[in-house]
């Protein structure tokens, strides 16, 4: 008898497909309707410092992820560089950048891989929930304006439905071990060992560095809009790019085509053509420029391995 878990995995690529096919229809609906507009940036200096933050804000996921290994990976924190960029490249190419994490892994010493790959799904988890938190609070804003909504009624939701995925976060580590705990494979004695080291106070710092993370990437996105339409209103804008990014986590998407999800939801929330160009320069400069290094180092380990 099939169960629902089963069924469920069985669907889910279709799903994928569907939505992916729906967002590159409603992008060649909506450029065949209106024109698409100038593609080359009206004011191109607010491009500038959306280069100059992507540095930063992939140093804030070193950082994070080194802290998260701690003792358990005795490596100098420029050997995670490398492997850093490597999962970037992968990323790039596989459906919910699932190769990040190979990547990272597979540019680590064997006897490392365990931890390190831990504490990657860690930051992961701290990532994920800090846009699905303060996306929920974008989303209560944009709800309480649309319905003429009391704000303590908007901050009712964020308190009854954000705080206890916070506080999810903040105990995963707890959580975590108890249900690997539970399980008799072999696999789940390993996973316990390496994130014994994790507690919630490192959790606590993971989701500091994902908030900071976030404002950097969002401060980039708010440069490609204004890069394209300097005419945009600083506090009507914010909440919709945190929308952008709340729904483009929680509708699942294909390797490549989270570029055409994206994109979509840009064009859509934003109501301007200028969200998909906007969209567009954030992935290249965020996702397309630190994976070649990683490609390259990928490349470079493989034909060292290769020559063992």
């Amino acid at each position: 008898m099939r169960t629902f878990k089963d069924t469920l995995s069985r669907w889910t690529p279709w799903l994928k497909w569907i939505l992916a096919l729906v967002s590159v229809a409603y992008l060649a609906y909506m450029l065949s309707t209106r024109p698409l507009g100038d593609v080359r940036p009206v004011a191109p200096w607010w491009l500038v410092p959306a280069f100059l933050l992507c540095p930063i804000n992939w140093w804030l996921e070193l950082l994070k992820w080194r802290m998260l290994c701690g003792a358990a990976v005795r490596l100098p924190l420029k050997r995670f560089i490398g492997p850093l960029l490597s999962g970037v490249s992968l990323s790039v190419f596989t459906p919910n950048r699932i190769g990040e994490f190979a990547g990272r892994v597979w540019g680590l010493p064997p006897r490392y891989r365990w931890s390190a790959g831990m504490a990657s799904v860690m930051g992961s988890f701290a990532q994920l929930g800090t846009t699905l938190f303060v996306g929920g609070l974008a989303l209560a804003y944009q709800t309480s304006s649309s319905f003429a909504l009391t704000a303590p009624y908007a901050w009712w939701i964020v308190l009854w439905f954000g705080f206890p995925v916070l506080l999810a976060l903040w105990l995963a580590p707890v959580w975590l071990r108890y249900l690997l705990r539970q399980s008799k494979l072999k696999l789940a004695k390993r996973l316990v060992r390496a994130s014994l080291r994790i507690r919630p106070k490192h959790m606590a710092l993971a989701l500091g560095f994902s908030l900071l993370r976030y404002l950097v990437f969002t401060t980039q996105f708010l440069a490609c809009v204004w890069a394209f339409a300097p005419e945009a209103e600083l506090w009507a804008t914010l909440p919709k790019l945190s929308l952008v990014f709340f729904w483009n986590t929680v509708i699942p998407s294909q390797a490549f085509a989270e570029i055409f999800t994206r994109g979509s939801l840009s064009v859509y929330l934003l109501g301007a053509d200028y969200g998909l160009q906007a969209s567009l320069w954030l992935w290249a400069i965020n996702l397309a420029l630190p994976a070649l290094p990683g490609a390259l180092w990928l490349w470079r380990s493989s034909t060292q391995n290769s020559k063992l």
